[in-house]
């Protein structure tokens, strides 16, 4: 009984790509002829990827060409990536920036720190420099990005800025759920 439920849902599978076969093989000529469009026309649009989908969720903002810095530890140095290389999470990132800088026209920069032994932020490359740029006064960067326990001593001295005072920023939208 268990081989004929096997066999039977097997072959349901290969149903569907039987109905897709079976002629010859069509050439852009004779599918434009049949649309109805020139051969050579744009073909159709290819559905949006979720990741685009979520984009268009997004409020629109122009950025005037803007430069996006982010610094981060070398350990969650995922930030920038220069090309896509058909690896999986690289091409991801790659996407990813590429989109949000044509949504918002703006360039994506990151900048990966190294880290010391020393714990509570004193030793470590991405607070001295964040404690430096606020020192001086400067925005160096707008996006810090560390392990929790690394940025308590930077976040208790006042250098960061709290998303809630952003008035663009809308924390009650559906897309941060």
């Amino acid at each position: 009984m268990r081989k004929i439920v096997i066999l039977f849902l097997a072959a349901a599978m290969l149903i569907p790509l039987a109905a897709c076969g079976g002629g010859p093989a069509k050439t852009p000529a004779d599918t434009a002829a049949a649309s109805g469009t020139a051969a050579g026309a744009a073909a159709p649009e290819q559905p949006k990827t979720e990741a685009q989908l979520r984009l268009d969720m997004l409020p629109a903002r122009d950025f005037d060409g803007d430069e996006l810095r982010i610094a981060s530890a070398s350990q969650f140095g995922e930030f920038d990536r220069e090309e896509a290389n058909g690896e999986l999470f690289n091409d991801a990132v790659y996407d990813r920036n590429l989109m949000l800088e044509e949504k918002y026209n703006i360039s994506i920069t990151a900048e990966s720190f190294g880290q010391s032994d020393t714990i509570g932020g004193q030793g470590r490359q991405l607070e001295q420099r964040l404690r430096e740029d606020a020192m001086a006064g400067d925005c160096t960067y707008q996006i810090a990005v560390d392990a929790p326990y690394f940025m308590y001593g930077t976040a208790t001295d006042g250098i960061y800025r709290s998303l809630t005072t952003l008035p663009w920023l809308d924390l009650s939208a559906s897309y941060w759920d």
